[in-house]
């Protein structure tokens, strides 16, 4: 199952009508601002593991307890963007899963006693079958 997601700091009552008739798979979430925000968008590849340092370098301390969320599995948690993150203290990965190595993503966030979320979990949950 494929599920659309929306995410703003604030909806009209207008907007919200037009979204929750556009799919029976839109998710709407409300995500208020926070002091710290965002401190990196970008579109990079797990195996280039230097940009992600790159960002965890500038944003310095407010990488403690920060999320990070992927589009794409992790596929070697051991060795890429999942054990760095865990060990410069992020306290949530978000990502879809998918990967035959799942496992290992999860194990590893458990081995620093970071939270894992994958979409799996949410469907699961919600009882939705899995695509």
């Amino acid at each position: 199952m494929f599920y659309e997601i929306v995410i703003a700091p604030h909806y009209t009552d207008e907007g919200l009508e037009v979204l929750r008739g556009k799919s029976k798979n839109l998710r709407i979430l409300e995500a208020k601002k926070t002091k710290k925000g965002l401190f990196s968008l970008r579109q990079w590849s797990a195996k280039q593991i230097g940009e992600l340092e790159n960002c965890f370098r500038k944003a310095g301390d407010e990488v403690k307890g920060a999320a990070l969320a992927s589009d794409a599995f992790f596929p070697f948690a051991w060795n890429d963007a999942v054990e760095e993150a865990c060990k410069q203290g992020v306290g949530l990965i978000a990502e879809p899963g998918g990967s035959i190595r799942d496992a290992d993503a999860i194990d590893c966030c458990n081995k620093y006693g970071v939270s894992a979320f994958h979409q799996w979990a949410l469907q699961a949950l919600r009882g939705a079958p899995s695509s």
